[in-house]
């Protein structure tokens, strides 16, 4: 690479802009790094902007030597990483050692990551980690799938809901959070008593997506002062990933205390259970709501169910209603709803 300087060098400015639009042409934008070095740090920036570092238990280690070398240059751009579950069980305490690698690492500051994915990474090697304490100031979006949650009784059930909502309040600058857990017990599980964790305010929280046991969760959700999340605009519900109900006075709480307000976009995904009935007449911003809902024969009471709660929407504007159930007959469409086949444009 050529550190001379040209007689007439570009401006900053128009640098950047050149930069800029090569961004979705990787080939393009690599060659960018060569011209000079002054080109280099804006061209690695766009270059692992979506770039997903993706980590299994035999690779952890191997970015961790990369990250603790001081001649890999790349290493403080990489802003996303995904965590993939073990393979074996032997495996895990190479995780338990490649986490506190990563996490030794965040302390020195040599990378930034506001994206993280987790899957299926067993919960107490995330937990009982320092790594979310590091990742909470530059956290922008999560993506915590964490497979089958195990219990006993309910107080073991308990604990894993204190240790995983005390982990998600802590990330104050999440723009995004997908959260799955789910449970495949025989039993339905009833509303468990609220459980206590830090204030979770999600300020700059707009998109969530729950596929949870809601009756174990929402009861801590709802207690009052406890979440706040006033910038909310879309909404993900899956009710149905397990066999477990979800008393349809919590849910109705839960979408007037926390998210009615602000909400635009509202997903409600059902599988194996009957639609609840809905009240939409808080929802005061409301612009699309998608019944994600499949049969494979005509369901009467499931259809009237969802009718029932479109006609209670309330605003002054122009709603879409999309539904995804092909046998469901669609009412005409007038200026303050729009009935749709399929998905939302909006969806994830």
């Amino acid at each position: 690479m050529s550190e001379r300087r040209s007689a007439f060098p570009l401006p900053p400015e128009l640098c950047y802009a050149i930069i800029d639009e090569l961004r979705f042409d990787k080939c393009a934008l690599s060659a960018c790094s060569l011209v000079c070095k002054s080109w280099v740090p804006r061209t690695r920036s766009l270059s692992f902007l979506d770039t997903l570092i993706r980590l299994r238990p035999s690779s952890i280690e191997s970015l961790c030597s990369l990250l603790e070398s001081p001649n890999c240059t790349i290493i403080p751009y990489i802003r996303q990483i995904s965590l993939l579950e073990p393979l074996a069980p032997k495996e895990l305490a190479v995780w338990e050692r490649g986490i506190h690698l990563l996490d030794q690492i965040l302390v020195r500051g040599r990378v930034a990551l506001t994206r993280i994915i987790l899957l299926g990474v067993p919960s107490h090697v995330v937990f009982e980690s320092r790594l979310i304490d590091h990742l909470s100031p530059t956290l922008t979006y999560l993506d915590m799938n964490g497979g089958d949650i195990h219990y006993r009784n309910t107080e073991d059930l308990s604990g894993q809901l204190q240790r995983i909502l005390r982990c998600i309040s802590s990330f104050t600058e999440l723009e995004e959070a997908e959260l799955t857990l789910r449970t495949y017990q025989s039993t339905v599980i009833q509303p468990v008593q609220p459980v206590i964790f830090q204030k979770w305010t999600g300020t700059r929280l707009r998109k969530l997506k729950l596929d949870i046991p809601l009756n174990a969760f929402l009861p801590s959700l709802l207690v009052p002062g406890q979440v706040s999340w006033p910038g909310i605009t879309h909404l993900y519900i899956c009710i149905a990933s397990s066999p477990l109900n979800v008393e349809p006075d919590l849910l109705q709480a839960f979408f007037d205390t926390l998210c009615a307000g602000t909400l635009q976009h509202l997903f409600l995904y059902f599988m194996y259970q009957t639609v609840p009935v809905i009240d939409f007449s808080q929802f005061k911003a409301l612009r699309s709501v998608s019944f994600c809902t499949y049969s494979s024969s005509r369901n009467g009471s499931r259809h009237q169910k969802i009718a029932s709660s479109v006609s209670t929407i309330r605003v002054p504007h122009a709603v879409e209603i999309y539904i995804a159930d092909k046998y469901f007959q669609l009412p005409s469409s007038d200026d303050n709803l729009r009935w749709l086949y399929g998905k939302n444009r909006e969806e994830w």
